[in-house]
């Protein structure tokens, strides 16, 4: 449903482009969170390379100042990274924290209003928020950016030797492909779910505000069976989706172990051929399973990713509702004196009054 001038006039948080430009006020960090991912992704080749050096140069020249060396260099990178990664990991969990202290209250007055012309309306947007909070605050969102640096180890790989970099692009095209794959298969069963699971909380928090009525009418086995059969519809479809997913999930992990199973054989004969060093093989097989881990992640958090999507989609379409007229009473400030007459109050249990 549009919202028309007017509306936005009298109420701004209707506005429909509020995430919008919240999110662009944050698109200088975002920047910095992904340049601090980058950072990292070259940091975590020291290890890579360190093993490379020690099997190449160091055994051969038994130098110990060498070792000496490139194990410093090697632990300050390693100790620069972790640094990294925890700096960037806090600013991920201020940023969601941000974000649902400055939409918590809008959505929260949006809610309030809207009852009073839509009485079904509920606090789902307040659960949206707290998905896409839980989604940006936790580690989650990091495997999908760790993503885009794939090209820079196929580049490093490329280096090492062609033969390695095939193989790798092979089994990231691999990945990728059944990352998509496992977006179309699962993308309808993910959002029929939630849309199911949302529809029985609202039906049993319907059955708990009206508790008193329906046990004065003892309608509690009937309703509970009703909302039990929605719960068991729910769990199928959880479970359905689940099963796909797993069945994908074990398919890139054995990729993931053939490319790796390869890559060392084709290493070892291109050792034998004088074609490349132990050392390379090595690192090539560790640089490897770093470029395939982010893609074999996001498989396995990508729930987590439809449904943070669903949920800024679904808060995108609460805000562009239109707003009633905004309440023009305006109340005095509260004195603090409070004067009652002719109160008595009996508990239940009890017949006679403990206040008169």
């Amino acid at each position: 449903m549009a919202t028309t001038p007017a509306l936005r006039r009298m109420n701004p948080d209707a506005d429909p482009s509020l995430l919008a430009t919240m999110f662009k006020k944050e698109r200088g960090l975002a920047a910095k969170l992904v340049a601090f991912s980058g950072i990292i992704s070259i940091l975590t080749l020291a290890v890579s390379l360190f093993m490379m050096q020690v099997y190449d140069r160091v055994l051969s020249s038994q130098s110990k100042d060498t070792l000496f060396f490139l194990t410093l260099a090697t632990v300050i990178g390693v100790g620069l990274s972790a640094v990294l990664e925890g700096v960037r990991q806090s600013a991920a969990n201020r940023v969601g924290t941000w974000m649902a202290q400055q939409l918590g209250p809008i959505l929260l007055r949006r809610s309030l209003e809207l009852r009073m012309v839509m009485p079904n309306m509920r606090l789902e947007a307040l659960r949206e928020l707290a998905t896409i909070k839980n989604f940006v605050s936790t580690p989650t969102l990091f495997s999908v950016v760790d993503m885009l640096w794939v090209p820079l180890y196929l580049l490093v790989i490329f280096l090492l030797h062609p033969y390695f970099g095939a193989i790798a692009a092979v089994g990231a095209i691999a990945l990728f492909g059944l990352t998509w794959f496992n977006e179309r298969l699962t993308r309808a069963a993910i959002r029929a779910s939630q849309a199911q699971s949302n529809a029985n909380m609202q039906y049993a928090e319907c059955l708990i505000r009206n508790s008193e009525v329906i046990d004065a009418m003892g309608m509690a086995d009937d309703v509970v069976n009703r909302w039990a059969r929605g719960f068991a519809t729910e769990a199928d479809s959880v479970d359905a989706t689940q099963l796909r997913s797993n069945r994908i999930v074990a398919a890139t992990k054995f990729i993931r172990y053939f490319i790796q199973v390869a890559l060392l054989a084709v290493g070892a004969l291109l050792v034998l051929d004088l074609q490349l060093t132990g050392g390379a093989m090595i690192a090539g097989s560790i640089i490897v399973a770093r470029l395939l881990a982010p893609i074999e992640a996001s498989i396995s958090y990508w729930k987590q990713l439809v449904l943070a999507r669903q949920s800024l989609e679904r808060l995108g379409g609460f805000l562009s509702l239109p707003s009633p007229r905004p309440s023009e009473m305006t109340l005095p400030t509260p004195s603090g004196a409070l004067t009652v007459t002719e109160l008595s109050f009996a508990p239940v249990p009890q017949q006679a009054p403990v206040l008169r």
